[in-house]
């Protein structure tokens, strides 16, 4: 799907109005939409798109907020880290993706970095074309255009940079969440693409402060630990490839 065919399937005049500039520089389609400063690239699905997926698949959200002042809506894509660095790398492979950063911040009421972009086009971009919906992510789906095996690779190498875990010590490479079908489709693609096993996927009940919440949770088996992380290319510190220094700032 080339950025022309990215641009119709995405574009919503209900989000942006009708007032829509498009211009090619060097090869690659730019959008300037009224009421904004500033061009945004429309890139093709690569390896960057990919990564940024799932890193906000992970532990992002979007949001679409209806506004008095104006017929058209406000869109926002947050992504929540602990380490800035890291939203630092995101934010660059952002800006190489689509010409625009976020702006990156210290959330005030936890230890956390948050990365926010507000860009209608970026936030088109996700929700139309990676299926992102403005609610809590309870029916999560791999996006069909990353079904492919270096894409997927990047796609779960994001998603597990900003939600998953692992120790040398213990039990190696986890990623839970509520939605048990998506675990289950990123079990299969993994060991479909890469022979990664996993064990039993594991469901239990956990208290929060807001109550019981279900949790299932998909974890490596010992002998696919070094697999996983020679084929995912991870970027988080204990992540990495086994013996190399995660690169989060080569970007």
């Amino acid at each position: 799907m080339d950025a022309e065919e990215i641009f119709n399937k995405i574009i919503d005049e209900n989000i942006i109005g009708s007032s829509i500039k498009k211009e090619y520089v060097n090869g690659e389609l730019f959008i300037k939409i009224r009421r904004s400063k500033l061009k945004a690239k429309i890139p093709e699905v690569d390896e960057n798109v990919a990564y940024i997926t799932g890193a906000i698949f992970g532990d992002g959200s979007v949001s679409l907020l209806n506004r008095r002042i104006s017929k058209f809506p406000r869109t926002k894509i947050t992504i929540y880290h602990a380490s800035k660095s890291y939203l630092t790398y995101v934010n660059n492979l952002l800006f190489n993706s689509f010409g625009i950063k976020g702006r990156l911040g210290k959330k005030k009421d936890k230890n956390c970095f948050i990365l926010v972009i507000n860009s209608k086009i970026i936030w088109l971009y996700f929700t139309k074309l990676m299926g992102l919906k403005p609610a809590k992510k309870r029916n999560l789906s791999i996006p069909v255009i990353l079904k492919e095996k270096n894409l997927f690779r990047m796609f779960l190498a994001g998603l597990m940079d900003t939600d998953g875990y692992f120790s040398d010590n213990t039990f190696g490479i986890m990623l839970g969440m509520e939605n048990k079908s998506f675990l289950e489709d990123i079990v299969f693609l993994a060991n479909r693409f890469y022979k990664i096993e996993f064990r039993k996927i594991c469901s239990n009940i956990l208290m929060t402060s807001t109550g019981p919440k279900k949790r299932t949770s998909i974890t490596t088996k010992v002998k696919s630990n070094n697999l996983f992380r020679e084929n995912i290319p991870m970027v988080r510190v204990g992540m990495g490839p086994p013996g190399i220094e995660p690169g989060i700032y080569s970007v």
